[in-house]
Order: structure tokens, then C-alpha cells, then sequence
């Protein structure tokens, strides 16, 4: 078990490793960013050359934040054979990206590339959805609160 934290008052980078069904699992919990991602890139390399030949799985489902490099990390030790598991839209989305650039044989290539006003169009309209659902959903939480009594 492995516990990291750059700095007494940073979040923590917590990763565990356990074996599960014939492969090496590395749980990762907390922020994968700045400081924090050469800290998984040690453990990585270290598991990794204990066992080159094992099979590794990457529990992202305890991240809360990925930054640039904490992706190109991920992208590193997916194209090394690391299967990466998330939970939660942004990291879900993060692994599909990292997953769908290596299928598809890298970034380079791609063959159309998305003008940046449609991709702003696809932003806007997911967070003019998730505003109405939330005002919905407050609407809902207010007919089901007992009023309040004076």
C-alpha cells in the first residue's frame, strides 16, 4: 500500500495495489494532478517491473481530478497495456478519449477535426440541460419539504 502527499497541506494521492483474479489492480484515490502524478508514475514503474509480464488494472473510481498531465500519464500506462476502470462522467469521458486515441492510432490520426463553435454548441446546450434539470429537480425537492413553520 502506497500513500502519497506532496505537501502537508495538499490533498492526498492514495494508491493501494492488491491482486484480483490473476492481474495487479492499482486503486488510485484523490486529485491525479500536478506533484501528484509523478508520485503514480513511481508506483506504476516500480509494480510494473516487479511483474512485466502480470496484467494491470487502473481503478480511477477514487479520482476526483485529472489535469493534463495526470492524462498523458493514463495514456502512457493504457498504451503500456494498463486497463483503465471509471466511475463518473469526467473520468469515464478521460478513459474514452485516452481509449478511442489509442484505437484509432493516436490523435494524429484523426480525419476531421471539430471547429471550435460546434464544440462550444454541444457545451452550452449540456449545461442549458443540467440547469434545467437541476431547476427541476429543486422544484421537486420544494413540493416534497414540509413547509417551513414560523
Amino acid at each position: 500500500m502506497h500513500y502519497f502527499s506532496s505537501e502537508a497541506s495538499s490533498p492526498m494521492l492514495r494508491i493501494t495495489t492488491e491482486k484480483k483474479k490473476g492481474r495487479t489492480v492499482l486503486n488510485v484515490e484523490g486529485r491525479l494532478s500536478g506533484p501528484r502524478v509523478p508520485m503514480l508514475e513511481q508506483c506504476w514503474r516500480e509494480t510494473r517491473a516487479g511483474a512485466p509480464d502480470e496484467k494491470f488494472q487502473v481503478n480511477l473510481c477514487g479520482v476526483t481530478f485529472i489535469d493534463a498531465a495526470g492524462k498523458i500519464l493514463l495514456k502512457g500506462m493504457y498504451s503500456e497495456g494498463a486497463q483503465l476502470l471509471a466511475e463518473g462522467c469526467l473520468n469515464q469521458a478521460i478513459v474514452s478519449e485516452i481509449t478511442a486515441e489509442q484505437k484509432a492510432g493516436g490523435p494524429q490520426s484523426r480525419k476531421r477535426v471539430e471547429p471550435r463553435s460546434a464544440a462550444r454548441g454541444r457545451v452550452s446546450s449540456f449545461i442549458l440541460r443540467c440547469s434545467v434539470w437541476c431547476s427541476g429537480r429543486s422544484q421537486d425537492l420544494r413540493r416534497t419539504l414540509p413547509s417551513p413553520t414560523p
